[in-house]
């Protein structure tokens, strides 16, 4: 999908989930979720929290954390 220009590639998102979640990238996904591309982003914060963000492959709008 990122080839085909169809999703932003990870590394250029990576720094939002990051920053979102207050911590460091430790794993992500390409999926679909509800007919459109998302990564889900595991993040381990500085607080030692796993948090989650999903964010828009397409536009790098982040879309929940949880």
């Amino acid at each position: 999908m990122v080839q085909s220009g169809r999703a932003l590639p990870l590394r250029q998102l990576r720094g939002k989930a990051e920053d979102a979640a207050g911590g460091e990238m430790i794993n992500a996904e390409l999926c679909f979720r509800g007919g459109q591309a998302v990564y889900v982003v595991t993040v381990l914060s500085t607080a030692g929290k796993v948090v989650y963000v999903t964010l828009n492959a397409n536009n790098g709008q982040i879309i929940g954390t949880r």
